[in-house]
């Protein structure tokens, strides 16, 4: 087995072997069965003085052009990027094409591809490897002449006895050069599928029975115990599927993009990721970042569309959106101070905020109409989770606090709390011990729930869940 450079980006791979398969040809020396979606992930590399990085990577057995794409920070912030292919190549493969699955007693007749990238004919004898999931209705060896620089196909017919996940090996001997390669298929069991969950509290020995019917299919039964540490571990395992393609406005690229963020942050804390996901959550996520500063407002601020006026709501969501992005992605740290600087433009005398009346009032702005206090607590809690609490926020904070003691509603309660906790205001513990005694407790559960509307123009029961994950917050 020798591997050679070939020019810039290319790997070219040699594979020879003794003999044995009959007639002087050369047998495969190892079977090429590891074929990732994903090669390399690499989160962080750390250059040289010169800017100079050496890595080792381990390469699959694809014969493939592999996209490798780089981003790159300086100390200063400078950003670079680059994409380029690594191409790694065989004069000589042979490949199993395989439908997505087959059904149990499928007969198929499985194509299988040869490339004869020599200079030269040769002579190739193909074999298939004896398994027991199938069984073959064809000749196990086929030979064929292949000329220089041909590409041809074989085919060989088999009929899928048993379901499950299974492994194809194909020999390939050739007079010059061999090849070998391992291709995997589901086989679908022949019949109708029943599924039976049982769930149960281990708090100390736990029996359960499952009881399979006597006319089931052989080898097609599964049995998956799973065992969580607490409720809430099994929402994690279905969070990926949470991450979406951002689109249309701010507000609807925000619906896509935000949870895109959360959800690849909590994964990061609690280790949880794989390449594959982390790759699709932050193509995602860059996405969303470029659609999001296309509507920014000539002079600052964010507007649905990127039309004048601004939303002092909307672009307090978009900093907040943003100051939580920078936890997993790149972001320009100027979009976060000139956000800032154009809030603290808008803010009153008094500290306060008041609701502008422009824009789309549905959603999430409809519930800050009128609402002053709201509005000046958001925007507060926004500005105190993007930056140092300064005296512009103080006089927000101060407002906070001199309004709240006539305030009823939970969910304005809660976001004042948030804002005095994200400066770090000690006055918050008052807030927090107001909401303690306003919580309503059934059974296991506690919650808290308000006569208004929130921001995602929730009401009753699920305005209680809106609020309580606000004050929970």
């Amino acid at each position: 087995f020798e591997t050679t450079e070939e020019g810039t980006g290319a790997l070219r791979i040699e594979v020879e072997g003794e003999g044995g398969g009959g007639g002087g040809l050369k047998a495969p020396t190892r079977v090429r069965r590891y074929f990732p979606e994903t090669l390399l992930w690499k989160p962080e590399l750390i250059t040289d003085d010169q800017g100079r990085a050496k890595l080792e990577v381990p390469l699959a057995d694809s014969i493939t052009t592999w996209r490798l794409a780089m981003s790159a920070v300086s100390q200063a912030g400078e950003l670079g990027s680059a994409t380029t292919g690594i191409r790694v190549f065989q004069d000589f493969f042979v490949d199993i094409d395989f439908p997505v699955a087959l059904t149990q007693h499928d007969q198929v007749s499985v194509p299988v591809a040869v490339y004869n990238y020599l200079d030269k004919p040769q002579t190739v004898k193909l074999e298939v490897q004896e398994g027991s999931w199938f069984k073959l209705l064809d000749d196990q060896t086929k030979t064929l002449e292949i000329d220089a620089q041909e590409v041809t196909r074989v085919y060989f017919t088999l009929e899928a006895i048993k379901p499950g996940n299974h492994a194809l090996t194909l020999k390939a001997f050739g007079s010059e050069l061999a090849d070998a390669v391992e291709r995997r298929v589901r086989v679908e069991p022949d019949g109708k599928r029943f599924e039976q969950v049982i769930n149960g509290r281990l708090d100390e020995n736990l029996s359960k029975s499952i009881e399979i019917p006597t006319g089931a299919i052989e080898g097609a039964n599964d049995l998956y115990v799973k065992i969580y540490p607490g409720a809430f571990s099994q929402v994690v395992e279905g969070m990926d599927g949470i991450f979406q393609m951002p689109y249309g406005c701010f507000e609807q690229t925000s619906s896509a993009t935000y949870p895109n963020i959360l959800v690849l942050d909590y994964m990061r804390r609690n280790k949880q990721t794989k390449p594959e996901i982390e790759m699709k959550a932050l193509n995602f996520i860059n996405i969303g970042y470029q659609r999001l500063l296309s509507y920014e407002v000539k002079g600052g601020g964010f507007e649905w569309f990127g039309k004048t006026p601004a939303h002092n709501v909307l672009t307090a969501y978009g900093l907040m959106e943003f100051s939580d992005m920078a936890k997993v992605h790149d972001v320009d740290p100027k979009v976060i101070e000139r956000t800032r600087n154009w809030l603290y433009s808008k803010q009153g005398g008094d500290g306060s905020w008041t609701p502008d009346q422009g824009g789309i009032a549905e959603g999430a702005i409809n519930a800050f109409q009128g609402a002053k206090l709201r509005t000046t607590a958001y925007i507060a809690w926004a500005l105190a989770e993007s930056g140092q609490a300064d005296n512009k926020l103080n006089q927000a904070l101060d407002f906070i606090l001199k309004n709240a003691d006539s305030e009823k509603d939970n969910y304005t309660l809660g976001l004042c709390a948030n804002a005095l906790v994200a400066a770090k205001r000690p006055e918050a513990k008052g807030l927090i011990n107001r909401l303690e005694s306003a919580k309503t407790s059934e059974k296991e559960l506690v919650f808290w729930g308000s006569d208004s509307q929130g921001v995602t123009f929730g009401r009753g029961g699920t305005l209680a869940i809106e609020t309580t994950a606000i004050i929970a917050h």
